[in-house]
């Protein structure tokens, strides 16, 4: 026992006090706020459908490149460089779904899409915000990773269908240097470089042939909202890529449900299209005057 100004204070009782305060604190303690990127529309949209968001997940992955040669990418990176980013597209998704389930969020929507392309590595960063059902109690065996917006899945959801995974394909293709003969062509006249041309053919047959495969590893129906990284690689101008992402989806109701279409007039017209004073009747000398002639 000690004394405080006369009054006796009883350490075990004081511990015990703030044991009791620091329980009643936890339990007391309120739910997480949300944390997410979609807009004031898209909540109230989630909202109508009972889901809501919960917050931001991320997926990233970065693939190291060999060097084979003393040029930024010789010619033998080009299968390694699309297997290395189809991988870490992949695994991205993969870890982007893993951060859904701790979350216990059925899935990710309006995921941005990140790609870097280096002379030595190859990445992939994936943002989206996870959702899940207001009420619901069930924890989610699997979630699934979407470049939808949150009003496309709406839309979606109500039709009776459902998102399942987020599919890629990539591909890299180097094109040949032309003869002689097409560079003494094209002093005379316009001409279309074959070479250029065919390497990226074979660059988007090879990566939408990855696309259908990986889509078709989630037991989908088909692949909507799908998005295009294409061209040349800025460092290494003569290798043509072609990048494409999308969502795969599901039908869940056997009975197609048909979504109305509302339309929206704006009324806040920043230009006025006609004047209200040419509305007014025309005065009533005029009119006269122009009877007679005058």
């Amino acid at each position: 026992m000690t004394e405080n100004q006369g009054n006796p204070i009883d350490l075990h009782q004081q511990v015990l006090a703030g044991q009791f305060a620091l329980k009643q604190r936890q339990s007391d303690k309120v739910a997480a706020s949300c944390v997410s990127g979609l807009s004031v529309v898209e909540v109230q949209a989630l909202a109508s459908i009972g889901w809501e968001p919960i917050d931001l997940v991320c997926g990233a992955s970065v693939f190291g490149l060999r060097r084979d040669t003393v040029n930024k990418w010789g010619a033998a990176q080009d299968r390694a460089a699309s297997v290395a980013l189809g991988t870490a597209m992949e695994t991205a998704a993969d870890r982007l779904e893993v951060a859904c389930a701790k979350a216990s969020c059925f899935g990710a929507v309006a995921v941005d899409v990140t790609l870097d392309i280096a002379p030595l590595r190859l990445g992939v960063n994936l943002v989206g915000t996870a959702i899940r059902p207001v009420n619901g109690t069930q924890q989610p065996s699997t979630s699934f990773s979407s470049n939808l917006s949150t009003l496309d899945f709406v839309r979606l959801y109500r039709g009776g269908w459902i998102p399942v995974g987020l599919a890629s394909g990539c591909s890299f293709a180097r094109a040949p240097r032309r003869g002689p003969g097409d560079t003494l062509v094209q002093t005379t006249q316009n001409v279309e470089f074959r070479h250029f041309t065919d390497a990226f053919i074979r660059a988007r047959e090879a990566a939408m042939e990855q696309l259908r495969n990986r889509a078709n590893s989630y037991s989908g129906d088909g692949v909507v909202q799908v998005s295009l990284s294409t061209g040349p690689v800025p460092f290494a101008p003569r290798v043509m890529s072609f990048v494409a992402w999308g969502t795969v989806i599901r039908k869940e109701s056997h009975e197609h449900v048909r979504d109305p279409i509302s339309v929206a007039v704006e009324l806040n017209d920043l230009q006025s299209l006609i004047e209200a004073t040419s509305l007014a009747p025309e005065p009533s000398n005029r009119r006269a005057g122009s009877r007679h002639g005058k």
